[in-house]
This record gives C-alpha cells, structure tokens and sequence, in this order.
C-alpha cells in the first residue's frame, strides 16, 4: 500500500510505502523422515542405526521446502511408541535435528517432525524413524568349552586342531561377533601376534 494525507488548507504529504504483505495461502511441504545420527562421542566403528551404547539421542532431518513465506519452526514428538508423543510432544526447533538427552537403557526410541510456515499453516507429519535401542551395557562374559581332548593337550608334531565352543549373551541388542586371541599364557595373544581375531560363529578351531 503507499498512503499519502491531505488536510484542509490542501498541503499533502509524501507518500509512504508499507512493507508488504506476502500471500501465502498453501502448506509447507512434509519434512524429510528423521534418521538417527552419531552422537558427539560414540565410535563410529561401531555405530549400528538400531542400537547405540550412550544416551543421548539425535535425529536429522532434510527441511521442508515448496512454501512462499518460509518456515517459522520445526514440531518434533519422541516417543518410546511408533508414532507417539509422549516424550517430546511438538516441541519447536529452529533447527534440522532434535537432541533428547535422557533415553533409558532397554527402551527402543522413535522421531516424528513436522513444519509451520511463517503464514501459520502446517504441514503433515514425516514417517516415523525406524527406532533406535539404548544398550549401555557389555554382554555376559563369554564361556569357553574345549572340544575333544579331556584333558586339554595337543601334541606339538600331531598337528591337531584346537576346537573350542563360546557361549555368551547380550539380552539387549544381541551379538554381531565375537573377538579371540591366542597367547602361550593366559590373557597373553604372543601366539596371534598381537591380534584380535573376529568370528561370526559361536565356534574356533
């Protein structure tokens, strides 16, 4: 609008210009489905989407695009439930990522996001991540069962084989391996030269 005033002995002022107002009328496009990310201090050796060994929490997510005023903020809900919000429920974020700080160990977390234009509309709710489970905990320490002779001797020129059997348990996020040495001594790994060896099987010979 550009508005100019009169008054009564004719005299008229320079107009003025208002700054405009942006017609936005449409939804903002859905943001992207939240994806569990490596927290500041976890290995990423041994990042597993599914399971992490910390507490905290976080998810990205790609932002929503397609709307004319652009976006005021973002609603996250975190839930222990597949599509709840019990957690977080909508809390606001100018950002791409949400942080929760607090995941208890056992439980299994899941993130939902949606966006607000600055014009006050809103859009529908991303997919729910795929979940992630906190196991802050080592599994049980292994057993070892030697197969075959009793009495746990080999002969050096026989050149026989070793069979042992592990069992061990992890009751939160399970085993992916198992990791050995071998050491003239026990706990010594002179004989593997140091090495820690990985098997996927609860079985080494």
């Amino acid at each position: 609008f550009t508005v100019k005033a009169e008054n009564r002995a004719g005299l008229v002022t320079q107009p003025v210009i208002s700054s405009g107002i942006l017609v936005d009328i449409y939804a903002p496009g859905t943001p992207g489905t939240p994806v569990d990310t490596i927290p500041a201090g976890q290995n990423a050796s041994y990042w597993n989407d599914a399971y992490t060994s910390t507490t905290t929490l976080v998810w990205d997510w790609s932002a929503s695009t397609g709307v004319a005023s652009g976006i005021l903020s973002y609603y996250v809900c975190v839930s222990t439930i597949s599509g709840g919000a019990d957690i977080y429920s909508d809390t606001p974020t100018i950002n791409t990522s949400c942080t929760y700080n607090n995941a208890q160990p056992g439980y299994t977390y899941y993130a939902k996001v949606r966006s607000r234009s600055n014009s006050g509309s809103y859009s529908g709710y991303s997919d729910n991540s795929s979940g992630i489970k906190v196991d802050v905990t080592s599994p049980d320490m292994p057993q070892i069962t030697y197969l075959g002779d009793e009495n746990k001797w080999i002969n050096k020129d026989s050149q026989a084989q070793m069979v042992l059997q592990i069992q061990a348990n992890d009751p939160e996020s399970g085993l992916i391996e198992y990791q050995y040495a071998v050491g003239s001594q026990p706990g010594a790994s002179d004989i593997s030269g140091g090495t820690w060896y990985s098997v996927t099987t609860a079985s080494i010979s």
